[in-house]
């Protein structure tokens, strides 16, 4: 799962949560979390703030081509299997089901 988000998006927070609860019950997931920033202190106040330091992070290396895939919606979502976008979800679109069938599927 790739997902891309911004440092002061609430709904960023909540699934940083989520996945890293997923990780803590043992789940080992591929995820990582890009945010739409350059600035590394944010980020790091990002992860103490939802206590998801088990999650891989990172921050978009191309703001301007992130924002094309982020297509302005924070966060946004990609299921990605054998180099190829199997789904995508943005914003509130992952809930509970999505997040229990990337649990379930990612192995």
């Amino acid at each position: 799962v790739i997902a891309l988000g911004s440092v002061t998006c609430p709904f960023c927070k909540e699934s940083a949560t989520k996945f890293s609860k997923m990780i803590d019950r043992g789940q080992q997931q591929d995820i990582l979390y890009f945010h739409y920033t350059t600035d590394s202190i944010k980020l790091l106040g990002f992860q103490e703030e939802t206590n998801s330091q088990n999650l891989s992070y990172a921050m978009v290396p191309d703001q301007e081509g992130a924002w094309e895939m982020y297509k302005g919606v924070f966060p946004t979502y990609f299921y990605i299997k054998n180099n190829s976008v199997i789904y995508e979800w943005q914003n509130y679109q992952l809930g509970y089901p999505a997040l229990s069938w990337i649990e379930n599927k990612l192995d």
